[in-house]
């Protein structure tokens, strides 16, 4: 499976006859453990990556206009109201429903899909980006750390509908350029085992400036 290249598919126009849309709401589901409701998925665009079988093997869905489900998680206090209130003057976006098989953990399939992911970010004309992950997941949250993000909230958030239980999240949200150099950041030692055969110095010396974020309300608990 790591051999074989991917085929990737955007789709904008959401019929419930829909095969693809289909197979990945439902993988997307089982998988980070959401019953996510068909109308969110309506929201947004999605894509969807199949391996010569046909079989998708990792998507993710792009929301380009409000509500957010990563804002309505917030915690309904007067933290979360400041957070809300400083937000307004940006335009946002988020992705949510991203997943990868686990079968496919490195190779040209990984890559392929996280090339697509930050280009398909960078190219959106916005401010921010926002985006959420439990706080139990380590190595994403290491992975989203090279983009500088400016972290919203840390904590318990609400249970929205499609939730088993209460979680435990960080909120946040980077600019959509900075999202265009993660996989080079992230993926440098495989580059070049893959490309060059010999280790690198790692992320380190890939060394990019920003302007400097604005500064916004954050939640530490």
């Amino acid at each position: 499976m790591s051999s074989q290249f991917l085929k990737s598919r955007l789709i904008t126009k959401h019929h419930d006859d829909d095969k693809d849309l289909k197979e990945y709401i439902e993988k997307a589901s089982k998988i980070l453990g959401i019953d996510y409701p068909m109308e969110y998925f309506k929201q947004g665009v999605i894509r969807v990556f199949k391996d010569g079988e046909g079989i998708i093997r990792g998507g993710y869905t792009l929301v380009l206009k409000p509500p957010f489900r990563t804002l309505n998680s917030l915690p309904d206090n007067e933290i979360s109201e400041k957070i809300l209130e400083d937000l307004k003057q940006y335009d946002l976006f988020e992705i949510n429903g991203l997943w990868l098989d686990r079968n496919i953990k490195s190779g040209i399939p990984s890559c392929q899909f996280w090339y697509r992911v930050s280009r398909d970010i960078a190219s959106q004309d916005k401010d921010y980006l926002l985006y959420s992950f439990e706080l139990a997941k380590k190595r994403l949250a290491k992975m989203y750390d090279l983009s500088k993000p400016i972290v919203l909230y840390r904590g318990m958030v609400k249970q929205l509908p499609g939730m088993d239980d209460i979680a435990y999240e960080s909120i946040q949200m980077c600019s959509p350029k900075r999202i265009l150099y993660l996989p080079i950041y992230a993926f440098p030692n495989f580059m070049s085992k893959f490309l060059f055969k010999r280790k690198t110095y790692g992320f380190n010396a890939f060394k990019l400036k920003f302007n400097k974020a604005p500064d916004i309300v954050t939640e530490t608990n």
